[in-house]
């Protein structure tokens, strides 16, 4: 099982939106990882999220993560403004044939663009493009993901921009704050309001609701 802390700050897109447009042009050079189907369990609660990657004939990858505690909304840079929320995520694989047996699941269709960068926390906190394949101890993924689904037959797309901060849990802040220079300095990114900004876990609450309800 592998244990990972991270602080986060997602938004959610409409497709076809000038604000996916200019994102989608910064990630212009950027190969997409291909397609990926994520079943999202609802689990009613904007605090907890389980999903998992089925495939034939290998063991489904399930991820459990639960919120540690939320900054709430802050402003990272002129026009970006996000729930900054540290997670605990709880990954492993798992054989169990009836693992959707209960509970509403919803299918997401993901094709994902990842730019990934370092962070060296000393002298100053500073952040530097690497690979995507890379695989550094600090450092921040920065994504955008097109998502697939359908909801009572009637078929959706939205897209999805997110950061997540990785390393020392006392520096977190500091990893995620170095990226958001690093990437602003590169390029005029378009307006993020934090009306847009949720994590997945709510997101999905926003579409599915209360699976008792």
């Amino acid at each position: 099982m592998e244990i990972l802390e991270s602080l986060e700050v997602r938004w959610f897109l409409q497709s076809h939106s000038s604000v996916e447009a200019a994102l989608a042009k910064w990630f212009g050079s950027t190969r997409d990882e291909g397609d990926r189907v994520d079943q999202y369990l609802a689990t009613g609660r904007s605090d907890l999220s389980f999903k998992a990657r089925l495939a034939t004939g290998k063991p489904a990858k399930v991820e459990t993560k639960y919120l540690v505690g939320s900054l709430g909304s802050v402003d990272l840079a002129p026009g970006m403004s996000g729930d900054l929320e540290r997670w605990t995520k709880l990954s492993l694989a798992l054989t169990d044939p009836e693992l959707q047996q209960q509970g509403v699941w919803l299918a997401l269709t993901k094709k994902r663009q990842l730019r990934k960068f370092a962070v060296a926390l000393s002298p100053g906190a500073a952040a530097t493009e690497v690979s995507a394949d890379a695989f550094p101890a600090i450092g921040c993924g920065v994504e955008l993901t097109r998502l697939d689904y359908s909801i009572e037959g009637k078929a959706a797309v939205e897209w999805t921009f997110g950061l997540e901060a990785f390393g020392p849990k006392a520096h977190l802040l500091e990893v995620l704050q170095a990226t958001v220079r690093a990437i602003t300095t590169q390029t005029g990114l378009p307006e993020l309001p934090a009306a847009r900004s949720a994590s997945y876990a709510t997101w999905l609450l926003s579409k599915i609701g209360h699976p008792s309800a």
